[in-house]
């Protein structure tokens, strides 16, 4: 499970900080707990307070990851659940674990770099293109990116900046040799500005795209405009606003944009944004939750709040 974790959970409970005084970066780690004690029971799924965490509804204030972050997929849980209910082990090779038909094709995906591809691979462009260049992954991962595979099936890249919160030009310039294979990049959280982006450009087939916590501005998503691929974009967290998004109506394959915590402000900015981007999710982090007579929880989003 290492993979996923590094993927999602990190950012928030790995060597650089650990929010609730847990960490999931080592066995010895997730085994330990946070200050509320054990967050994984062996074999017993409904006593781990991992999995009850992730299935809590995003907008309760217990929610894992925090709605603001990357949420883990229906593959993703089902894989976690999995492992719990087999004995929770770092020692075992999945291979001698048991595995279900439902989990089979999942945990082959998460092998090749993401149980992301199980489950989405329609994001991805239809289009094939070379086998990534050694030495340019090497020289990536050396700079601290995270580089994974996402597939057998095709030769897409997914780069994760998560472990250099100081990245700059001299690290995004180490993209190009793989620009043609790149289609997911995650620069959350560094120093990353409007300057910077020039390089996205030259990533013809980029479709999703995490600059949460990142310092750029309106400026920078006009350099977006070309990213024909593009599906998902996350800017929590930034100075966008109403005009900045405005740059990216004319990128068709749009449909996830993520905007908590920025300069979108108001209903106008909200009723304006859906006219523009009619087949756009345009996601503020805002929820309101009701409960039903059933007893099941509905979560609507709600508009942006005037500031």
């Amino acid at each position: 499970m290492a993979p996923l974790l590094q993927e999602k959970c990190i950012s928030c409970h790995g060597s650089s900080k650990q929010k609730g005084k847990l960490r999931l970066d080592a066995p010895e780690f997730i085994d330990k707990g946070g200050k509320n004690g054990a967050i994984v029971i062996a074999g017993k799924v409904a006593d781990s307070e991992l999995m009850n965490r992730l299935l809590l509804p995003k907008s309760d204030e217990h929610h894992m990851p925090p709605k603001e972050k990357n949420q883990l997929s229906e593959a993703e849980i089902k894989l976690l659940h999995w492992w719990i209910e087999s004995g929770a082990q770092y020692d075992k090779k999945v291979k001698e674990l048991p595995q279900s038909a439902e989990i089979q094709p999942l945990l082959a995906a998460l092998q090749n770099g993401s149980a992301e591809a199980a489950v989405t691979p329609s994001i991805w462009p239809e289009v094939k293109v070379g086998v990534p260049d050694a030495k340019a992954v090497q020289a990536l991962s050396a700079a601290g990116a995270v580089v994974l595979p996402l597939g057998q099936d095709n030769n897409f890249l997914s780069v994760n900046f998560i472990n250099v919160p100081k990245a700059g030009a001299k690290e995004l310039a180490l993209l190009t040799p793989l620009a043609q294979q790149i289609v997911s990049l995650r620069l959350s959280g560094t120093a990353i500005g409007d300057k910077e982006l020039n390089a996205l450009v030259e990533l013809p087939h980029l479709t999703k795209l995490f600059l949460d916590g990142s310092k750029i501005s309106d400026a920078g998503l006009q350099k977006l405009q070309s990213a024909k691929y593009l599906n998902y974009l996350n800017l929590v967290n930034t100075k966008v606003s109403k005009a900045g998004l405005m740059h990216l109506k004319n990128i068709k394959s749009l449909r996830e944009v993520y905007v908590f915590q920025t300069g979108i402000k108001g209903e106008q900015d909200w009723q304006e944004l859906k006219r523009l981007l009619p087949k756009v999710t345009i996601d503020t982090g805002g929820y309101v939750v009701k409960t039903l007579v059933s007893d099941t929880t509905q979560v609507t989003e709600a508009p942006p709040k005037a500031q």
